[in-house]
């Protein structure tokens, strides 16, 4: 017993440290319900935010990629996809999960886009720190894919 109420004790200082050391601020850049920015997200060098809008609700599919400025303004980085879903900043390129159509898109910053790879089912797609390398998510394959930066598989 008195070695759980040293534990819990050593638990609590360090989370108190924790807490003193780091602070956060929580801010609502979009409101809830604004049906901008439903999926994935991702931050630039820069500090530009960029969302996926997927749509995924009946009726409703996802068309285009949003970037959140520093300064509040909201555009359109690309449209012309099929519920865009999981998106990652990697090397200076957004990388987008295309699902419907199974697609990889590149993104470059100022909205210049080109399809990477083809997957079936990709669902997310997430840069490999220190390389040029991507890793994808299949639901359809049920599978894990790595994808260099010529979007061989």
């Amino acid at each position: 017993m008195q070695t759980l109420r040293l534990l819990f004790l050593l638990l609590c200082s360090v989370a108190l440290t924790l807490q003193a050391q780091y602070e956060y601020e929580v801010t609502t850049l979009l409101p809830q319900g604004s049906g901008q920015i439903d999926d994935g997200l991702c931050v630039d060098d820069k500090g530009v935010l960029y969302g996926s809008l997927i749509g995924n609700w009946p009726g409703a599919a996802g068309t285009h990629i949003l970037r959140y400025r520093p300064d509040g303004k909201i555009d359109s980085l690309v449209t012309g996809m099929t519920r865009p879903n999981g998106i990652s900043y990697h090397n200076g390129s957004i990388y987008a999960a295309n699902s419907e159509r199974g697609e990889v898109w590149m993104i470059d910053t100022a909205g210049q886009s080109s399809i990477l790879t083809s997957l079936p089912g990709i669902s997310n797609v997430i840069g490999v720190p220190g390389t040029d390398s991507l890793i994808a998510v299949s639901w359809a394959r049920n599978t894990v894919f790595g994808i260099n930066a010529q979007g061989v598989v």
